[in-house]
């Protein structure tokens, strides 16, 4: 309920990293999320709110 605001597809952005190991053998492989920037209201993060 505290999402105010979605981007588009102008400010898609893919967000990750390109080394996430898993697996017997050992698999290296790049894995990441896209998402468009966001605006949230009324969110506490880490214990900052009042």
């Amino acid at each position: 309920h505290s999402l105010i605001q979605v981007g588009d597809a102008t400010n898609w952005e893919m967000y990750g990293t390109p080394y996430c190991g898993k697996g017997e053998p050992n698999q290296a492989i790049s894995v990441g999320h896209g998402s468009p920037v966001c605006v949230f209201a009324n969110v506490e993060v880490f214990g900052g709110g009042n």
